[in-house]
């Protein structure tokens, strides 16, 4: 087991480095990296290497086994650093597990990884470089590549996403970064898909302090999550160099991008009820008029023209969508006579 678990740790890295840092245990780390995991001992050592690699090496790595039944106990009890602390908790799903691990940070900034995911070398190094350069910005997000058992993908997040690269943005005073000149709820909030993921971002602790992740929302929790830090009305600022990977397997929370149709819906429309501002209201609003449209356009392909119809007719009671919502309303009886999209 050692053995093996010392193979895959060099994937980003020595089992333990030595950082020099030993008499300063006590005090704060710089950042802290919160993991949330269950039943993910088969992936673990890669994301725990990818951490404990990074060319910046002051942090503290917060595990949270949220009950797993595999290996992952032994998996945390193998790997020997200082900077690893990890806590095992009953089964309450990822959200809770991510805010056991927020309830643990000490560090200045705040990161998170999934358990079966991976950073590059230099993620934590390039994003601080801009943060320190840039104190009014809040968090910087990285872009970032999917990868399965065949390898890397070509395609970035970044270029998956409609508008991004028309958002007016500043080169940041330090490091390779962007950084938006409107605040992040009116520059990111209405981009679909959105271009920041947890795993390749980096928060000031103070700014998100007080944010929790929802319980109980089992799918679209990072959205959430991200969009009580844009009401904040924090700046940001990105990276266009990938600095995560996120995995592809066959366990993935959600296997086609469909699945996530109607959990987005959910998450706006709770973050809808939240104390926004007009104008922020607005936006979301406008966003979930296209999330409800989305769902709508999912069950026309699908041939099913009651659900077209309930769908399109939520879409009707928000700004941006009507036109388009009445004309597949109108259309969706003959749904069944359209050939599929292949």
């Amino acid at each position: 087991m050692a053995g093996s678990l010392r193979r895959l740790l060099d994937f980003g890295g020595t089992l333990h480095r030595n950082t020099g840092r030993d008499s300063d245990v006590n005090n704060s780390p710089n950042v802290s990296v919160v993991i949330p995991t269950y039943n993910y001992g088969r992936f673990l050592p890669e994301a725990l290497a990818s951490v404990l690699g990074q060319t910046h090496e002051d942090l503290e790595v917060i595990v949270v086994d949220d009950g797993s039944t595999d290996n992952t106990p032994d998996v945390l009890a193998s790997v020997k650093d200082p900077r690893i602390k990890s806590v095992r908790t009953t089964n309450r799903g990822d959200s809770a597990a991510r805010n056991t691990g927020l309830s643990m940070a000490h560090g200045k900034f705040i990161a998170f990884l999934d358990a079966d995911d991976r950073w590059r070398p230099n993620k934590l190094e390039l994003q601080l470089q801009v943060l320190n350069a840039e104190p009014e910005v809040g968090f910087v997000f990285g872009d970032f590549v999917r990868f399965d058992a065949n390898g890397v993908f070509p395609e970035t997040q970044f270029s998956f996403v409609p508008g991004f690269d028309k958002l007016e943005t500043r080169p940041s005073a330090g490091g390779t970064g962007k950084v938006l000149k409107q605040d992040s709820f009116v520059a990111l909030a209405p981009l679909d898909p959105s271009p920041v993921w947890l795993q390749a971002s980096l928060f000031r602790a103070q700014c998100v302090a007080g944010i929790c992740a929802p319980e109980g929302v089992r799918l679209a929790q990072d959205l959430y999550y991200l969009l009580l830090v844009y009401a904040r009305g924090l700046s940001a600022a990105f990276i266009e160099e990938p600095l995560a990977e996120v995995r592809r397997h066959g366990s993935n929370s959600y296997g086609a991008a469909s699945d996530m149709l109607m959990p987005i819906v959910n998450v706006l429309t709770m973050i809808l009820k939240q104390n926004l501002s007009s104008q922020q209201a607005r936006i979301l609003r406008r966003r979930l008029a296209d999330a409800w449209a989305a769902v709508g356009h999912h069950e026309f392909w699908r041939g099913k023209p009651l659900k077209t119809t309930l769908a399109y007719a939520r879409a009707l009671g928000y700004p941006g969508r009507r036109w388009n919502a009445l004309a597949h309303i109108l259309a969706s009886p003959i749904a069944p006579l359209f050939p599929r999209p292949r």
